[in-house]
């Protein structure tokens, strides 16, 4: 009998992840799987998780219900620790671009039958270095406008509005938007930009907006980076419209890399899957197949 690691974060988007324990666990047994479930208090100082996620042959998966942040940061710590168990994603927080990148259904219930089929897929990460820190990222890195939106945005707002609360809080900041000077350096070019936005993004959906670069692809070993430029009210609100349709802007710039430095003229808030992360400068790097992960059969296609 496989034996699961149940992960949930009660505090991340609807709060559905604990909920109808006995159901949950009874779904698995009866598809021959034993589940230990472990609620997350705090992913700081939670010394039975340590023990968990450092033991590398004491489950067959560790399964997450919870939001980007905790899903990053519990691959990061299982990566750190040599830990490859496959892991399986539910969609439990706001947005959960990593959980639908990876072709997951919405449904707790069809998430699970898919862990039960135990189709595992490798996928890559990104690894950011600051300084002497290290941290693998699974989805996105993302600083400069509407960055910190997703920190102030309520957690009653997100419950009525889910995703597009991000987008009605954003509105209000487009004329303080504060351009700054970024530098990014990959292995074939050099961009230097007075910019808004910057992101990185190791799959197509960041901050609940699907195939935002459509060609970017958890597999091939690359990731995508978008930036910005600077330009007047105008053209900003334009450039979020297009963003959204998935269009094409001048305003927009698009590389594809292996390896990225990256430096900015100021402190600055850093979005790391999600969550406030690392001080720039960083050295970004594609790990490739670093991840297992659990995902439907048609997950290639």
């Amino acid at each position: 009998m496989k034996k699961f690691l149940y992960l949930y974060n009660p505090f991340s988007g609807l709060q559905s992840g604990g909920r109808d324990l006995d159901m949950i666990i009874g779904t698995f047994y009866k598809n021959g799987i034993y589940v230990i479930p472990h609620r997350l208090f705090t992913l700081e100082n939670d010394e039975i998780l340590d023990e968990y996620l450092s033991k590398k042959d004491l489950f067959d998966a560790v399964i997450i219900s919870g939001g980007d942040g905790t899903v990053g940061q519990i691959a990061d710590r299982m990566v750190k620790a040599g830990n490859e168990t496959p892991v399986g994603v539910v969609h439990g927080g706001t947005c959960n671009d990593f959980a639908r990148n990876l072709k997951m259904p919405v449904s707790l219930f069809d998430c699970i039958n898919i862990f039960c089929e135990y189709n595992v897929e490798r996928v890559d990460m990104l690894k950011v270095t600051a300084g002497d820190k290290e941290q693998y990222i699974c989805n996105s890195i993302a600083a400069g406008a509407f960055v910190g939106v997703s920190h102030t945005t309520s957690p009653e707002f997100k419950k009525v509005f889910g995703s597009l609360a991000y987008y009605i809080s954003a509105l209000g900041e487009i004329s303080d938007m504060k351009p700054f000077r970024i530098r990014i350096k990959t292995e074939n070019e050099t961009v230097e930009e007075d910019a808004l936005v910057f992101a990185v993004l190791n799959g197509s959906d960041v901050g609940g907006m699907k195939n935002l670069i459509s060609e970017a692809d958890l597999t091939d070993g690359l990731m995508n980076i978008m930036v910005v430029r600077d330009c007047n009210f105008a053209e900003r609100a334009g450039v979020g419209i297009n963003l959204l349709a998935r269009k094409g802007d001048k305003n927009i710039i698009s590389l594809k890399c292996h390896r990225a430095s990256v430096s900015v003229d100021r402190n600055m808030e850093v979005s790391l899957d999600g969550e406030n992360g690392l001080k720039l400068p960083y050295l970004i790097e594609n790990i490739s197949k670093k991840l297992n992960v659990l995902v439907p059969k048609d997950f290639k296609s």
